[in-house]
């Protein structure tokens, strides 16, 4: 039987660094990764943890993990803090030296503070999805993507990409280069990264986790994206061989690539539920529905989600809970399993953050977090990421270092959809440069048009790029540029508008 699939893409997110120096300890048969912290009062037993989730470390400002600050992490828009006590550090179902950095995918616990204060994390626990060589002529500049072990990874510019604490481009990558992939399966089974580490080959470890797409049980091998998998020696973990069939989400280790460029794999385990805590218990969990909402509930990434009258939507209703979105979810866990939902938040426009502006700070009000640039008022939030390309020797770290006068780029959403509100998810401070601001338009009356409610001032000297890159005049860009597309303007603010020099749509 050949096995053949069409390829498999998947959009990457992204996700500042927390580093954990780990000392290793065996408890109750399974490796554990304890971290000291400054008190010497021991942490409590792990369970029951109290809250519990997954989601991406910095997922452009709305994950279950999304910053480090000051010691501690900000999870859903919520500060948790680290100890007293210790925090158990779980990497690919073992102990291992390693650091969880932007974009990981991890699933969390920790302790409620009776007293309403921040909750305490009690456990860090990270799967990778895939692991091993990018594949021979596997990277792809122009389409910025790579591919490993068969699927597709694109790597647009808000994916995390780094080699310990560095950070990395994907020029930086070459054929051969073993790599992490952190992420989520999205509603298709495709792997959506949210961070790539290059690291040191880790010999007989190849894994990778997706859909089942066909299956060979005659000469028992399976695929998933273009990987085909020989699984005849391989340890079935919650399921046997016989049970195999397409559609499964499955997670395979192997140990080498054969002649024939199979996978062997040594181990195939079902990817399990997301939760597994007790009623009551309070959770905050992120992923794709699979299911539309019908007899009010639904499922995400395996979960069943029940809903009432009760339920909160943000940035959606009820009937737009489809198979594909991308969902945050806070609720209790029911005596059946599911998860009874008070909230659900509709995480798109967050995971996008498509909004690029950069230009000098023109104000700043540290009361209410917010600043001026280009004339628009720019939120921060608690989940806001800070970071300083300038090399200065008093880097940029949080809100408090934000000044009139210095220079950032900043990437953020508007929301409501098509207003001039826009939240921010990421700051850099940068040497400066060209004054630009990416965003949709959102007016045109056929002879000017609008970003965010600000007018673009254009003359003579005015260059017009279209989508090909190719240069157009002034009409034909205006003609194109109809509300909802993605434009760039670069030239200096003025009230009101923009002083524009070059627009171009991305």
């Amino acid at each position: 039987m050949n096995i053949e699939a069409p390829k498999k893409f998947a959009t990457a997110y992204v996700g500042a660094i927390l580093a954990l120096a780990a000392a290793v300890s065996q408890a109750g048969g399974r490796v554990d990764m304890s971290i000291p912290f400054h008190a010497d009062v021991a942490a409590k037993p792990h369970a029951p943890l109290g809250i519990e989730g997954n989601g991406l470390l910095g997922i452009e400002g709305n994950g279950i993990i999304q910053r480090l600050d000051n010691g501690n992490l900000v999870v859903n828009d919520s500060l948790y803090v680290f100890g007293p006590g210790t925090v158990r550090v779980i990497v690919d179902g073992a102990a291992a030296f390693t650091s969880i950095r932007p974009g990981h995918v991890v699933q969390v616990g920790a302790r409620a503070d009776n007293g309403g204060g921040a909750s305490v994390l009690a456990q860090i626990e990270l799967e990778h999805l895939l692991r091993g060589p990018i594949d021979s002529g596997g990277i792809d500049l122009n389409a910025n993507s790579i591919r490993v072990l068969g699927q597709d990874l694109p790597l647009p510019a808000f994916v995390e990409l780094g080699e310990g604490a560095d950070d990395l481009k994907i020029g930086d990558f070459a054929d051969g280069d073993y790599v992490q992939v952190s992420g989520w399966l999205d509603a298709s089974g495709n792997i959506l990264a949210g961070r790539v580490q290059r690291t040191a080959p880790v010999f007989d470890t190849l894994e990778i986790s997706g859909r089942v797409s066909a299956v060979d049980a005659v000469n028992r091998i399976l695929q998933i994206g273009d990987l085909v998998i020989d699984y005849s020696s391989a340890q079935f973990v919650y399921m046997s061989a016989s049970q195999l069939q397409a559609g499964d989400d499955l997670e395979v280790v192997g140990s080498v690539l054969n002649g024939e460029g199979q996978l062997l794999a040594t181990r195939v385990r079902q990817v399990p539920d997301l939760l597994s805590g007790y009623e009551g218990q309070e959770v905050e969990v992120q992923g794709f529905a699979t299911q539309p909402l019908l007899a009010n509930e639904f499922i995400l990434a395996g979960q069943s989600i029940r809903v009432s009258g009760s339920t909160e939507y943000v940035r959606g209703t009820s009937a737009d809970v489809q198979p594909g979105r991308l969902l945050e979810v806070e609720g209790t866990i029911a005596a059946d399993g599911a998860l009874e939902a008070s909230r659900v938040e509709f995480d798109e426009e967050v995971v996008e953050a498509e909004i690029r502006i950069a230009g000098v700070v023109e104000s700043v009000d540290p009361q209410t977090q917010q600043f001026g640039l280009f004339g628009l008022t720019i939120s921060a939030t608690l989940a806001t990421r800070y970071d300083d390309k300038t090399g200065s020797a008093t880097p940029f770290v949080d809100f408090s270092d934000m000044q009139p006068g210095i220079f950032v780029e900043l990437r953020g959403y508007d929301d409501p959809d098509g207003s001039n509100l826009v939240t921010t998810t990421r700051i850099e401070r940068e040497v400066p440069g060209d004054t630009t601001l990416k965003a949709r338009v959102t007016g045109n009356d056929g002879t000017s048009i609008s970003l965010l409610g600000l007018a673009l001032l254009t003359d003579s000297g005015t260059v017009y790029v279209d989508a090909s890159g190719q240069n157009v005049t002034e009409q034909q860009f205006v003609y194109a540029a109809q509300v909802g597309v993605l434009i760039r303007a670069t030239g200096a603010p003025l009230p009101g508008g923009i002083d524009v020099t070059l627009l171009e749509i991305e």
